[in-house]
């Protein structure tokens, strides 16, 4: 059996800080199973002395059916789970529940060691990947550093898994974060307009697959709902093609944003000219806007208004 191991809070998402990663099982949500000082006096078996506790007889056996241990994409998620399931520091807790794993998969011997031994080296991975930790990205340099953080974690990941071993734990996360890092860059870049900037960003989202795509839906929503306003001047044609687009119901509910929308629109372009008018042919108090917006609109929609107003 291996010895105990202690380990300390990695908050693996810090690596890509502001800009690239979600709360991954690397973050310090997921991280609780590697939180909890008071387990690491306590044997295993007292850890696992709960309605959910695996009999020590029942791990010690491992199933004879001749199941190799196949690595697979959601391995990562397998480690992780066992982990926070373990909710201990106690390196031999946590392989109990891997043992279960073992039971479940029906893993013969050998194939259970391969697992336990992934397991293992996860676990110290884990450990060493707190010595990755910035001491906090500086804007200017923000895309350089984490350029650098993200090359740094890759040559991590790789000194402790086998090429096979790191495609199958962090191969999709990779390419995540690589392609957040690209829409990154684009709208950064000085030499792109904002339209420029929208359009690249908004055309690899439509090129993701469709699992990752799903994530953002909401952004390409939203921007086939202004191509739909751009194409079509008449309001009929363009609730038709949001229905054709996102069906019937959804249509009823733009019909009547758009058309609060266009209320909004049509007030502020008269509020627009009665203020010109004052400012032409009247002495005009540093107050005066305010108080003719205050006279029409209110909420979100004084706010919105006093925000055009003042800038055009």
């Amino acid at each position: 059996m291996m010895r105990k191991l202690l380990f300390t809070a990695v908050a693996g998402a810090g690596l890509v800080a502001l800009l690239l990663w979600t709360d991954t099982p690397e973050t310090p949500t997921a991280n609780r199973a590697l939180q909890n000082p008071a387990s690491q006096s306590a044997p295993a078996a007292k850890e696992l002395a709960n309605e959910d506790a695996v009999p020590a007889a029942e791990v010690a056996v491992i199933p004879s059916e001749d199941n190799d241990f196949i690595l697979t994409s959601g391995m990562k998620d397998v480690l992780d789970n066992i982990i926070l399931s373990a909710d201990s520091t106690d390196t031999d807790t946590i392989l109990t529940y891997a043992q279960q794993h073992c039971i479940q998969q029906q893993l013969h011997a050998a194939g259970c060691d391969a697992f336990l031994k992934l397991l293992q080296t996860y676990l110290e991975y884990k450990v060493a990947l707190q010595t990755l930790e910035p001491d906090g990205l500086h804007t200017g340099s923000a895309l350089a550093n984490i350029r650098e953080q993200l090359h740094q974690l890759e040559s991590l990941r790789r000194a402790y898994f086998t090429n096979e071993e790191f495609s199958a734990l962090f191969g999709e996360e990779q390419q995540l974060d690589k392609q957040a890092l690209a829409r990154r860059e684009i709208a950064l870049s000085p030499h792109l307009s904002r339209d420029q900037k929208q359009a690249q960003i908004e055309a690899q989202l439509r090129n993701l697959p469709e699992a990752q795509k799903n994530a953002f839906a909401p952004t390409l929503a939203m921007q086939d709902l202004r191509e739909i306003k751009q194409r079509y001047t008449d309001q009929q044609s363009r609730l038709i093609e949001a229905e054709n687009q996102f069906g019937a119901e959804a249509a009823q509910r733009l019909a009547v944003v758009w058309q609060q929308q266009a209320s909004f629109e049509q007030q502020l372009d008269d509020v627009a000219q009665q203020w010109a008018d004052m400012t032409k042919s009247e002495t005009i108090a540093a107050d005066s806007l305010d108080i003719l917006l205050q006279q029409h609109f209110t909420g979100n929609q004084l706010r919105r208004a006093k925000a055009i107003l003042k800038h055009r």
